[in-house]
């Protein structure tokens, strides 16, 4: 059930691919820069900015956004080529962002375009849902409501808003407040960079020292694919929308009514989303006082090895010769084996305390089921848990599976999110024939989980 929440504390104080073109990864935290951030720098500490007829430092106060019934507000935010580009309405980001309003947290989960899903419009990519929903429809809201039910279905969230942003919005915003300063420690070359309008390549190249971006510039340097590795170019779009929002939260553009209007105009004619204007005031006003150490990010793939690997590559022969992803133990028939993906949501965006706190594991196999200690450690890391050691029990014929506490530090509460993937019972006194190695928690795992093992095969591979 939706719910609305009122940012008390902020009215008191008023009151005193298919395309080759276009890149996947213009981030859900660009993203979020080019819309709550930006607009929110229009009220920011107390400056009375007027557009239109409206005064929102004086009706800021009586507004309220919707939550869901832990008390977050949860966005789908996609970034779509937009007019002029090669597949100008795929939407090659497709990020699910929970906003926690009691801790100032946001938590963000990419879906991976290749993603094969069903839907109203039929089966197909999950980045082909805009677009065909677009041609059908021929309304963006109807269409983003369609992309929206199918982000719902995979990650159980209940999704509030939608923001869709396209490459002119990026461009204009920076554009807008001047272009960007930036200091590279050495230089910058991609040889393959995708030349718009054409189907060859382009050098782009930045020398080292001080460099001054403008928006096409700045865009070319975060969707570059082929100069480094993605973890790099994570780095360069986290270093980007960092610049973003520092160079609009300096004095002289804040203090420029026609420049904050005319950075608004830039977001607006580029952006499509059901935010009101009194839900982007409230959104704006928290979204202000997040530190980028409570941003986090994650994302959905096919390394079952790695956190949030939870898909897998199907036989090509089944989906047209096309490269997609499904859901680990889905197929073709069966592409809505969501339950991981939602277990994982779930434990991410609402347990985040845990989640960031890594505590350390230790695995221990009490019953004669093979293997059961390793496909559990693969379980669990998966979802994001530092699993430190595995093994067999001394004993095995242990009954019910229990998760000790070898850490006073960790209360016992803070454990139950664990028993979503462990079922058991949590103690503090640990059995003197339990080998410790170290481990915060240690699990032993009992006859009972043996059953739940063998009847969830999607869980343990």
């Amino acid at each position: 059930m939706e719910k609305k929440f009122i940012n008390k504390k902020l009215s008191q104080k008023l009151h005193k691919k298919q395309t080759g073109f276009i890149h996947k990864h213009l981030t859900g935290i660009l993203i979020i820069s080019l819309s709550i951030i930006i607009v929110g720098l229009l009220f920011t500490k107390g400056i009375k900015i007027v557009i239109g007829k409206l005064n929102f430092k004086e009706i800021l106060p009586t507004f309220n956004v919707n939550v869901d019934d832990k008390k977050h507000t949860n966005f789908l935010l996609t970034g779509i080529g937009g007019e002029g580009h090669s597949g100008e309405n795929l939407t090659d980001t497709i990020i699910v962002a929970s906003l926690n309003h009691k801790d100032k947290m946001v938590t963000m989960l990419s879906l991976p375009r290749d993603l094969f899903v069903n839907s109203q419009i039929g089966k197909t990519k999950i980045n082909n849902i805009y677009e065909f929903a677009l041609q059908k429809y021929e309304d963006k809201n109807l269409a983003m409501q369609e992309l929206k039910k199918v982000t719902e279905n995979i990650t159980g969230l209940p999704i509030h808003y939608y923001i869709n942003i396209d490459f002119k919005g990026f461009i204009e915003a920076i554009d807008t407040l001047g272009g960007i300063d930036i200091y590279l420690d050495k230089p910058f070359t991609d040889k393959a960079y995708p030349k718009q309008g054409t189907f060859d390549y382009e050098t782009f190249h930045l020398d080292a020292g001080n460099q001054h971006l403008n928006g096409k510039t700045a865009l070319k340097y975060v969707r570059s694919r082929h100069s480094t590795s993605d973890f790099d170019r994570s780095r360069r779009q986290q270093q980007v929308m960092t610049l973003v929002k520092e160079k609009a939260m300096k004095l002289g553009i804040l203090t420029s009514p026609s420049k904050l209007k005319s950075l608004y105009q830039s977001f607006s004619n580029n952006v499509s989303t059901n935010l009101s204007w009194d839900e982007i005031a409230i959104l704006a006003g928290i979204a202000k006082d997040i530190p980028k150490e409570n941003i986090l990010t994650q994302t959905i793939h096919n390394n079952p090895l790695e956190l949030g690997g939870f898909l897998y590559v199907p036989d090509r022969a089944y989906f047209g010769n096309a490269f997609v992803l499904i859901p680990n133990g889905g197929s073709y028939k069966t592409l809505s084996n969501y339950q991981e993906i939602k277990k994982f949501n779930n434990y991410y965006h609402y347990n985040t305390a845990l989640f960031q706190k890594n505590v350390t594991i230790e695995i221990l196999n009490g019953t004669r089921q093979s293997s059961m200690a390793y496909y559990t450690k693969m379980m669990l890391a998966r979802n994001g848990f530092d699993i430190i050691k595995f093994g067999n029990a001394p004993v095995k014929n242990i009954q019910r599976t229990t998760i000790y506490l070898n850490n006073e530090t960790i209360k016992e509460k803070s454990l139950v999110p664990l028993l979503e993937f462990i079922p058991g019972e949590i103690k503090k006194e640990i059995p003197v024939d339990i080998p410790i190695n170290g481990g915060d928690i240690i699990i032993v795992l009992g006859q009972d989980f043996a059953s739940y093992y063998k009847s969830n095969p999607s869980s343990f591979y």
